[in-house]
């Protein structure tokens, strides 16, 4: 039996073993076991579980099934809440006492399985986006494959841009097009001798559209 001091509601009483809901979003599945007696908030459902196990009707709250009965029977649009006669008509499956324990054993195996699989996802994540960025660092360094000297030579391909950009403009240069030329203490890192440096605008156009009439 609880011990219930006469300035608080029942409502906000919980012991040890109960099942604490948070009605408020419930979507967010916030669910747990109370690890000690305590007072809580009226945003919260205590759950006496009156002889089923703890963790078993914990586990069924936090189901998809529940989740999805709750979230569409809020009322409330900024602070959707649960009432407590949905919450109380909600059927629930009960499977014999020894049943639960092993369905909540299984349970707490597989999601300790899951925890690892998570850590080590976002290990391998930070290793790849390492990798990545390496990856992508050799190769605008010419670090990534060997040089092949028969390839044509970047002088040679950057002529071809610059008499393509000349035939555009019927020879007439734009202001836009006098870039400065690229000092030393602006190179970054050393390029292979069949490299070189040039302005991003050199190679490339770009401009802002225009806004169309509605």
């Amino acid at each position: 039996t609880r011990a219930i001091p006469k300035h608080f509601s029942t409502k906000n009483i919980f012991i040890k073993g109960d099942v604490l809901y948070g009605k408020l979003r419930p979507y967010l599945s916030k669910c747990g076991v109370a690890l000690h007696d305590g007072i809580c908030s009226s945003e919260i459902f205590s759950v006496q579980t009156r002889g089923m196990l703890s963790g078993y009707i914990a586990a069924f709250l936090r189901s998809k099934d529940f989740v999805s009965y709750a979230t569409n029977r809020v009322h409330g649009a900024r602070m959707p809440r649960l009432s407590r006669e949905q919450f109380s008509a909600y059927p629930l499956a009960i499977p014999p006492p020894g049943e639960q324990k092993r369905i909540v054993k299984k349970i707490e195996s597989t999601q300790d399985k899951i925890r690892t699989i998570e850590q080590s996802l976002t290990k391998a994540e930070e290793l790849i986006g390492k990798y990545r960025a390496a990856l992508l660092q050799k190769a605008f360094r010419g670090e990534l494959i060997p040089q092949d000297p028969k390839d044509e030579q970047t002088s040679q391909l950057l002529e071809r841009i610059r008499a393509d950009r000349a035939k555009q403009t019927n020879g007439k240069k734009k202001k836009k097009d006098d870039l400065p030329p690229i000092k030393p203490e602006e190179l970054p890192f050393k390029l292979p001798k069949s490299w070189e440096w040039v302005r991003l605008g050199t190679i490339s156009d770009s401009c802002l559209g225009k806004m169309l009439d509605a």
